[in-house]
């Protein structure tokens, strides 16, 4: 049943995608609906799927890559709904639920991790809970991302003349920018949050509250960069094409660590 359920909201924010795209296009506020219907009922599917893998294997379904995706698609669509239902942004919905899609896709290139047990030092609340805020917080910085991505584009459109119709399909650089602004604020505060509580866990089983391993290393530069973009905005007034960049660099930092450090030579980190 939980391949079916998890098929089935791959499926859903596929469908959504098309959907979002043709508002785009159309501005028709009926297709923005359906994608809206679309990614909701995915998300609810997905949810009840992780709800069903918690009841089987006796803990949160964060632990391993595959359940950490698809609580990442869960609550990055949440988050959409709340930023989408305040402002409303066109293209928004597109890429939202194609980075749920995509992170549904690839949770199945790790299907047997459903039935590994956890050890005793990964079966606490405290490391649940350390994961799932990290989960927030990158959920938050692919809703940056997507802005950014937007931003760039909308910029493109305004200096060339021809593209000018096009343009108005899309937000003003300026909603774009504060968006950005409000999704990293609240995304880096849960990252740090996160990476606190990480440490505490770490130093209660491993007796050191950082151990340099390489995803905490990763970790720490992703923690860096968003800090920069932080200090930037706030404290010099900086806006523009430049940030939009240091915030798509970020989040593929995001996904290396997220999928690939464990990889990496050295690595002890769950």
């Amino acid at each position: 049943m939980i391949p079916i359920l998890w098929g089935l909201a791959a499926c859903l924010y596929g469908t959504s995608i098309f959907f979002f795209l043709l508002q785009i296009w159309y501005d028709q506020k009926f297709l923005e609906k359906l994608g809206l219907t679309l990614a909701i009922l995915g998300a609810l599917s997905q949810s009840l799927a992780i709800l069903m893998e918690w009841i089987a294997l006796k803990h949160f379904p964060v632990l391993n890559i595959h359940e950490a995706l698809g609580t990442f698609a869960v609550l990055m669509i949440g988050f959409f709904l709340v930023f989408q239902w305040k402002w409303r942004l066109r293209g928004f919905g597109f890429f939202s639920s194609a980075l749920a899609f995509l992170s549904t896709l690839i949770s199945y290139a790790y299907p047997s991790a459903v039935l590994n047990a956890p050890t005793p030092e990964l079966s606490g609340a405290l490391l649940a809970v350390h994961v799932t805020i990290i989960l927030a917080s990158f959920g938050l910085f692919g809703l940056a991302f997507s802005t950014s991505i937007s931003y760039l584009i909308q910029d493109y459109l305004l200096h060339k003349k021809h593209s000018i119709k096009l343009s108005k399909k899309l937000p003003s650089l300026l909603l774009l920018d504060s968006i950005t602004n409000h999704l990293v604020t609240i995304g880096f505060i849960l990252l740090t949050i996160g990476m606190a509580l990480g440490s505490i866990w770490a130093n209660r089983w491993w007796g050191s509250w950082w151990n340099w391993n390489p995803k905490e290393k990763l970790a720490l530069f992703t923690w860096i960069i968003y800090a920069i973009y932080i200090h930037a905005r706030t404290l010099t007034g900086e806006k523009g094409k430049k940030l939009a960049v240091l915030i798509i660099a970020g989040f593929a930092l995001v996904i290396f660590t997220f999928l690939a450090s464990n990889l990496l030579p050295g690595s002890v980190h769950p």
